[in-house]
């Protein structure tokens, strides 16, 4: 009962480190806006709606003069007033938490069309701040990236980490398989080249499968605190 009970313990160790633990800490969404740039400059309450114009920073405001973020009925909208006339005008949306960091961000793509403002844009009802950055107007585009991508060292270190943590496990759940049915013969078990094989192929594919787990998961994860396409 007690070898039982030590895999479950390894099995349940290794997910938890090697699926949540180690891409929470090595594969966290990065981005290149830390803090709200933007300026409030105009706040308005009437009876039942609220709205507060911004001034973007100066790289924006080349092609987007102001933006408003009404409230209407628990509803928030964020509309901008183009800085000339464009006929399609592409822009990340950056929302901030209460603590000033950057928690989602919406990427709009807006066929405008010669008109002087782009069309409404629903953001979280808990949105208070926000940066606006523009990747490009008509033909232009700017090489702005507002979520970074992970760096290949930080892939590099998760998957030498998950290989020696993945033989970790294997090799655990082995030694306990042995001493459980192997009896007299357990150490024999352990060392015999055959067997050492078969721990090396079960560890290959193991790391294999996990990898894949987790740059899914990681790709799910990036699409739901990272950009969001609208």
């Amino acid at each position: 009962m007690g070898w039982i009970v030590a895999i479950i313990a390894i099995c349940a160790a290794y997910v938890a480190i090697a699926a949540f633990l180690l891409p929470m800490l090595l594969f966290r969404t990065r981005y290149a806006v830390n803090e709200p740039i933007d300026r409030g400059i105009k706040k308005t309450v009437n009876d039942d709606e609220s709205s507060i114009v911004f001034e973007p920073a100066p790289s924006t405001a080349k092609y987007i003069a102001r933006y408003a973020i009404t409230e209407r009925d628990g509803k928030r909208e964020l509309v901008c007033k183009l800085a000339d006339r464009f006929d399609f005008i592409d822009y990340d949306i950056v929302v901030f938490d209460g603590d000033g960091k950057p928690a989602q961000v919406f990427n709009i793509k807006d066929g405008v069309s010669g008109g002087e403002y782009t069309r409404a844009v629903e953001l979280p009802c808990d949105t208070d701040f926000v940066s606006v950055i523009v990747n490009g107007v008509d033909d232009k585009t700017f090489s702005r990236r507002v979520v970074k991508n992970v760096a290949a060292g930080w892939i590099t270190l998760f998957i030498a980490l998950n290989a020696l943590l993945t033989a970790a496990a294997v090799i655990g759940v082995k030694t306990c398989l042995a001493y459980m049915g192997a009896g007299l013969f357990t150490e024999s078990f352990l060392v015999k080249a055959d067997s050492m094989v078969v721990t090396a192929i079960t560890v290959a594919i193991a790391v294999a499968f996990d990898i894949v787990v987790t740059v899914v998961a990681f790709i799910m994860r990036r699409a739901k605190s990272g950009e969001v396409r609208k």
